[in-house]
């Protein structure tokens, strides 16, 4: 079983391009990591498709997505 899952969520127009050759880089280096994948956006069924992804997200493993948030700003 791999120690991490990782939702995909391709998107539209050339968002799918990209995220494909990056799951090819990804694949090839193989990390310990199981991809959820979902088809592009026009390739959705409507109401399905976005029900499925949430309950992935909602059940993946915890892993921050970004850095840091910065709350304030210097003056």
């Amino acid at each position: 079983m791999a120690s991490k899952k990782v939702v995909v969520l391709p998107g539209d127009d050339a968002a799918p391009e990209t995220v494909g050759a990056a799951m090819e880089v990804l694949r090839a280096l193989g990390p310990d990591i199981e991809y959820i994948e979902f088809p592009p956006g026009e390739q959705w069924v409507r109401g399905k498709t976005a029900i499925d992804a949430r309950a992935a997200i909602d059940a993946k493993t915890p892993t921050p997505t970004c850095g840091p948030r910065v709350t304030s700003r210097a003056r």
